[in-house]
């Protein structure tokens, strides 16, 4: 385990740029997709957003929401790990750490009130973020066997 953060970061520090280019893929790729494809499919599928009767419903959260957004973490994961296949991890690890900062101080918010909608926004905020990792390691496949490279050859990947 330690072998891997410690290949993630010297690939970060190594491919600075290329690091810089994966979270700007990931960032254009997220809000295109986001802006033609999962605002209108929201507007189909959930008109009123996840409030069922004036309060959360886990319901609407599982099959409707979680789908739709899972399946837009997953494209966005993907994209990241095609393009940047040789530092995968990196890139991947890159993309969720700066987009971290977006969502804690709103949870941090929310768990200081004791508010019951903790549990629901942090099931929001972290949902697509596993399916953006899952897809970037799992349906990518590396290139260490064609093109092995330093950091690949000592994942084994």
């Amino acid at each position: 385990m330690t072998n891997h953060v410690v290949t993630i970061i010297q690939d970060v520090f190594h491919h600075k740029l290329l690091m810089v280019r994966a979270l700007v893929v990931g960032l254009v790729g997220a809000i295109i997709t986001g802006q033609l494809v999962i605002l209108p499919l929201m507007g189909i599928f959930l008109p009123d957003g996840l409030n069922a009767g004036g309060s959360f419903s886990w319901h609407l959260f599982l099959t409707r929401w979680a789908p739709i957004h899972g399946a837009h973490g997953a494209f966005t994961g993907w994209l990241i790990a095609r393009l940047h296949r040789s530092v995968r991890g990196a890139a991947l690890t890159v993309f969720v750490v700066f987009g971290l900062p977006a969502v804690l101080p709103r949870l941090f918010r929310l768990a200081l009130r004791l508010s019951p909608m903790f549990f629901p926004i942090l099931a929001q905020s972290f949902w697509p973020v596993v399916c953006l990792v899952a897809s970037g390691l799992i349906f990518v496949k590396s290139v260490a066997s064609k093109n092995p490279t330093p950091s690949s050859a000592r994942l084994n990947l």
